[in-house]
């Protein structure tokens, strides 16, 4: 597990570097410029803004915030004000990011595949908006940003896998709709979850109640 300015200093800063998007922890440090995380949401890219911060919900996951992050650099490249993606309904510009993070972490060999919450947004995407979006060739513009991507991060693959290999987990909670996973080692922390649902701001309680998946398995990260 890395501490904030651990995952800041190996993971954040070669990213800030190469993009030029600025990285807020959400808290003090993003309330001193005006912006932060709502509520049970874990990352947020304010593309409005012609520089595109990113703000984090700092989480003990290092898997989980790379993918957050990941995802939020792919709102802040191909939606910011300045690009033709600005005008993207909401939930084609999550596909978009969300393709990102699976692209990047396929290629790394990081486990993550996002196919529930990639579908979750594209069956929300009309069969016009689908037709007219394919006449636009994006693909390429991703593919770019991906590669960007891979090439920073590819010599801390092993790195970003060592950080919890001597942490054991019994279960593995995960929310079919974001793709939000939770992995603990006593069963008494699992029950607690039943029934409650995912919190995050794409589900919300109601719409992911009982929707939890549960696996008992041996797991190391």
């Amino acid at each position: 597990m890395l501490t904030r300015d651990g995952f800041r200093e190996a993971l954040i800063k070669p990213l800030e570097d190469k993009f030029g998007y600025k990285v807020y922890w959400n808290g003090k440090e993003s309330k001193v410029v005006g912006l932060k995380v709502k509520s049970g949401c874990y990352g947020v890219s304010y593309t409005s803004r012609s520089s595109a911060p990113i703000v984090l919900t700092y989480r003990k996951n290092t898997l989980d915030m790379l993918r957050i992050l990941v995802h939020e650099i792919g709102h802040s490249y191909l939606h910011n004000k300045k690009e033709l993606g600005y005008k993207l309904p909401k939930a084609r510009k999550e596909v978009e990011a969300e393709s990102v993070v699976i692209k990047v972490f396929e290629i790394l060999k990081l486990n993550y595949t996002g196919g529930e919450y990639i579908e979750y947004y594209y069956e929300k995407c009309s069969e016009l908006e689908r037709v007219h979006y394919s006449k636009l060739n994006r693909e390429a513009l991703i593919d770019s940003l991906v590669k960007d991507i891979v090439d920073i991060l590819k010599d801390k693959v092993e790195f970003i896998k060592s950080l919890n290999s001597n942490d054991s987990f019994k279960y593995i909670v995960s929310c079919p709709i974001c793709g939000n996973e939770w992995k603990y080692k006593r069963k008494s922390k699992v029950i607690q979850l039943n029934g409650k649902g995912c919190w995050c701001r794409t589900c919300g309680k109601e719409e992911s109640l009982d929707r939890l998946i549960i696996e008992e398995v041996n797991y190391t990260l």
